[in-house]
């Protein structure tokens, strides 16, 4: 005879399953709080109680939360052996079985089926944005390896040296530019890092006018190969030089040129 039919007040043994549905948050009205009830006089289950508790609270902590499937719920019913009735909640019985051994049963069942859910959707999240960025990565490539190849094919290229105008600094190198496209594209080696905060910034110069062609930032061995902007009206500039500038870039140099080039 359950203790339903008894007298309505479930014993420590039958209080396990109530506790194991409380953890879940599964448990009915009626039955919460005759467990309630029960922990109040019995400091044994209600140490159970806290543990089991605190075993379903570690789900939800460290992993990414997701939103569950609306079959997940009678999954893990299903998992746990505790049979569901149309239209309300759990409906737990209670036979032999040691006390406490359904309780972790359900627990343990749940924990199997959420993360393994959890980890395999954060696997799928991990392979998808490792191929967006070498999807994005092949994309840029193929953009930069289409502009080079239309800047050194222009008919309009006009190639100048870079030289060093410091003597402590022996750069040197090319400039190719093509004013039909807008483009142009400059090696320089033995470039040295600028200091932190710092890049190198090329200009193109005719009379007072300043005009940025971008940003260079040389490798660690001193090369630089980067794409520049190039004005349409570029036959117009006396020159082209780097200066060093704030890593964001600047509207007007603020330093010497370290390299040059005559355009004109």
């Amino acid at each position: 005879m359950s203790w339903r039919q008894r007298i309505g007040f479930p014993t420590c043994a039958e209080v396990a399953d109530l506790a194991a549905a409380a953890a879940l948050d599964a448990a009915e009205p009626r039955d919460r709080r005759l467990l309630e009830w029960h922990v109040r006089v019995c400091p044994a289950c209600a140490r159970e109680l806290d543990q089991l508790r605190s075993t379903a609270a570690m789900l939800g902590r460290g992993v990414a939360q997701a939103e569950p499937p609306p079959e997940l719920r009678e999954r893990l019913l299903v998992a746990a052996q505790m049979p569901v009735e149309s239209g309300r909640g759990p409906r737990l019985q209670v036979g032999w079985r040691t006390p406490g051994a359904a309780a972790w049963s359900a627990v343990a069942a749940s924990i199997f089926i959420s993360l393994g859910s959890l980890v395999w959707v954060a696997t799928l999240q991990h392979q998808m944005g490792m191929l967006e960025g070498e999807a994005t990565a092949a994309h840029d490539r193929v953009a930069r390896d289409e502009r080079v190849v239309q800047v050194l094919g222009s008919h309009q290229l006009a190639v100048r040296q870079l030289e060093s105008v410091v003597q402590t600094m022996p750069a040197s190198g090319m400039a190719y530019l093509d004013p039909a496209s807008g483009s142009g594209m400059v090696a320089i080696h033995d470039l040295p890092q600028p200091p932190a905060g710092r890049a190198w910034q090329l200009w193109y110069l005719r009379g007072s006018d300043r005009i940025s062609g971008g940003m260079l930032w040389p490798d660690n061995r001193g090369n630089c190969y980067a794409m520049v902007a190039v004005p349409p009206d570029v036959d117009s500039f006396e020159a082209i030089g780097v200066t060093e500038e704030p890593s964001d870039g600047s509207a007007w140099p603020t330093s010497p040129r370290v390299i040059a080039a005559r355009l004109s």
